[in-house]
């Protein structure tokens, strides 16, 4: 059937040979030997020519002696260029609609049934405009929201109905014709709406085309965000997101068609022209302004290897050339040059055999250093680990003092790993000299400041051969961090106020956990100093700096308040028995008298007119009184606190003791005890520390003499003893 003519139909009709035409396509019709490209070929040829009719009825020919199978989709198609090509040919136009009927699709048939109602050449470009639309093609609309799908095409009920997903329309031909474009079969906007799950099998099995038809149908570019939520739509489960686009991240950016810019929430751009992956990286090398950015180039593809895509030799080897030249130029910042040798290592690797040498290994070695500066130089935690991990995996002698140079300045879990290291080797002395490093300088190195204050409260640096402050440690973190607040906004960068955030959360972690490891090892200096750091500090909040310093109050009250004496404590200290004696008058006073009282108004208040009913007027003049008398017993209870007889020295005198006085020049002797304000008898002797009388003896010695007055005038007592006072019973 496929077989080609001695001399193509196509070039009889490109030399005007018409005749040889008709006689070789009538030759080939009859023995099945055609080819339908070539007869496509040869009748455009004609028509062009101004042979049409000659065209049409060759096709019809044609048409009319194909075997009575079913249609592919080959013949299908080369009906409808036959119908374009003599559309005027009503035998052409049948044998067409014959062919779709058979295959299954009426529409071209239901199509050129309005022809045969009104032919012309208007009706005639309407056809032509509808000829590509089908049963399931998907179409847009101007002024319709989204794409549409043909649903079927019937003449009789409006000729093309349409379906947007929920709701159908029928269009004649003819406003079919004006209003439809034809979309691609595999248009990601009408799939998303029509059969997502075409969608969901291309998110599995081909990524980078699933992301390219997003692209196309979003104007050639698209942010992460918007990528997200379009995929979100069905495609791509909501909690699998993040792993599906880990996967389908390498082979996107594999994708000759895509453009990936950016790390953690790329855009994507569909490129005019396709450029492979590693003409990509090919010619961002070529264009990177220097050195450092080479380097994490190279790094970058290093990563890329295994996650989509697979190493290309040439390139790794043209990467290991540009690293081996970066590593030995002597005019290139240590940090800088180790990082390429350390990424030479790792391309080298990978090549195996055959790869290309470093030169001057030790030459480099010989100048190891500067690594104080290598976070500023190099930017990123994982590119000062490559290089410092390059140094100890290469047993370079120096490795301990180029981590320890560079700890204090190392940016977040990368400090650690160092800290870590130097202690596993037994380097502690190297650990000590960056410590006391950031000590010195916390404003240039807040990083480690902070990681310090962090391992030395988390017990990380326990056993280290080396002193751990903890105190000063927090010290030097409150200080800093008060600092950096109270600084303006040119003076403090985003990254010392990210810093500072975190910083604050840490203090307050886990109700103040750190900073109450840090209160356990406090002496009394060390906790003055704590709650003078504190004491209006703008790097903490004031919820944690009020109580932060409560908290040290309660624990070192003589060092931060002062020592004060029992009688010069803003409380009342009472004996259990007075303590109970008040609470019980307490008692009595709500749960007796008030409850009296409030009969007593309730009856007053029954006998008329009550402005002159005296009974009424005296209790509520009398409520008044045990209110405010409830309120203050109430308060002195509240602020009551046992005498501490235990505990109490005999050095002076004290509430809860006992003294033997002798008036001065005299030989009686008289016995006083100072107790609390609701345990004072003074038939026996018994005072309240509160009253004038025993004030002018608290405090004072064995053998000193207090003037105190009396009704027989000013008297003069020495004091002979001090004991402590029997709890009374």
């Amino acid at each position: 059937m496929n077989t080609t003519p001695p001399t193509s139909l196509a070039n009889l009709a490109a030399e005007g040979r018409f005749a040889e035409l008709e006689e070789q396509w009538m030759a080939s019709v009859e023995e099945g030997r055609f080819d339908l490209a070539d007869c496509r070929e040869a009748a455009a040829l004609l028509a062009r020519a101004g042979a049409a009719d000659t065209a049409g009825a060759l096709l019809a020919c044609l048409l009319e002696q194909l075997p009575d199978t079913e249609p592919d989709e080959e013949l299908l198609a080369f009906a409808e260029e036959a119908v374009k090509l003599a559309l005027g040919d009503r035998s052409v136009r049948a044998q067409a609609a014959a062919l779709h009927r058979r295959a299954g699709r009426p529409e071209l048939g239901a199509l050129l049934a309005t022809l045969e109602q009104k032919d012309g050449a208007e009706q005639r470009e309407v056809v032509l405009r509808c000829l590509p639309l089908k049963s399931g093609s998907y179409v847009e609309a101007a002024g319709r929201s989204g794409p549409e799908r043909i649903e079927h095409i019937d003449p009789a009920q409006g000729a093309v109905v349409l379906s947007d997903g929920s709701d159908q329309r029928a269009l004649t031909p003819a406003a079919a014709a004006a209003e439809l474009t034809l979309l691609a079969p595999d248009d990601f906007r009408a799939l998303l709406r029509f059969d997502v799950a075409v969608l969901k099998e291309k998110a599995e099995s081909d990524p980078s085309s699933l992301v390219q038809a997003a692209l196309a149908a979003s104007g050639g570019r698209l942010e992460w965000d918007s990528l997200k939520k379009l995929l979100l739509r069905g495609v791509v489960p909501q909690a699998g997101f993040a792993r599906w686009w880990n996967r389908a991240r390498g082979l996107v950016e594999r994708s000759p068609m895509i453009q990936v810019y950016g790390d953690k929430q790329p855009i994507l751009i569909l490129r005019t022209t396709p450029i492979t992956h590693e003409e990509e990286i090919v010619a961002r090398i070529a264009a990177a302004p220097g050195a450092l950015d080479r380097i994490r180039l190279a790094v970058e593809y290093l990563g890329s290897i295994g996650a989509g895509h697979a190493p290309q030799d040439s390139l790794l080897r043209d990467c290991a050339r540009l690293l081996a030249e970066i590593a030995v130029d002597a005019s290139a910042p240590n940090p800088v040059a180790l990082l390429a040798a350390a990424v030479h290592a790792e391309v080298v690797e990978r090549i195996g055999a055959g790869a290309p040498p470093l030169p001057g290994l030790d030459a480099l070695f010989a100048r190891a250093g500067g690594f104080g500066d290598a976070s500023a130089l190099l930017e990123d935690e994982e590119l000062i680990r490559r290089a410092l991990v390059f140094l100890r995996e290469r047993a370079f002698a120096g490795w301990a003092e180029a981590y320890a140079e560079a700890l204090p300045g190392a940016p977040g879990r990368l400090t650690d790993m160092l800290a870590r290291t130097l202690l596993a080797e037994g380097r502690g002395e190297a650990l000590a000299r960056a410590i006391q490093l950031i000590l010195a300088t916390p404003d240039r190195h807040g990083h480690g400041l902070f990681w310090l204050w962090k391992a030395a409260t988390s017990g990380a640096l326990n056993g280290a051969p080396c002193t751990i402050d903890r105190v000063a440690i927090t010290l030097a973190l409150l200080r800093l961090m008060d600092r950096w607040a109270r600084s303006a906004k040119n003076q403090v960068t985003e990254e010392q106020r990210a810093l500072l955030g975190r910083m604050r959360v840490a203090v307050a972690a886990n109700k103040y956990q750190a900073m109450n490891v840090v209160f356990d090892d406090c002496d009394g200096g060390g906790a003055v100093q704590l709650h003078q750091a504190l004491a209006f500090n703008q790097g903490v909040t004031d919820v944690a700096r009020h109580q932060l310093q409560e908290a040290l109050k309660a624990r070192f009250a003589d060092a931060i308040l002062g020592r004060k004496e029992l009688w010069e404590e803003d409380v009342i200290y009472v004996s259990a028995r007075g303590l109970k004696v008040r609470e019980d008058e307490y008692q009595r006073i709500v749960n007796v008298d008030m409850v009296k009282n409030s009969t007593a108004i309730g009856h007053a208040a029954a006998f008329g007119d009550l402005s002159e009913n005296a009974e009424f007027t005296a209790a509520l003049e009398q409520r008044d009184f045990l209110s405010r008398r409830a309120n203050d017993v109430g308060e002195e209870i509240r602020r009551a606190r046992l005498i501490p007889f235990e505990s109490i020295g005999t050095d002076k005198v004290n509430v809860g003791t006992t003294i033997r006085v002798r008036e001065a020049g005299g030989a009686e002797e008289q016995t006083y005890t100072f107790l609390g304000p609701w345990d004072a008898d003074l038939e026996r002797g018994v005072y309240s520390y509160l009253a004038p009388f025993a004030r002018a003896f608290l405090g004072k010695k064995v053998g000193e003499v207090v003037e105190v007055a009396s009704e027989q005038g000013a008297r003069r007592l020495e004091v002979l003893s001090i004991e402590r006072a029997a709890p009374p019973a």
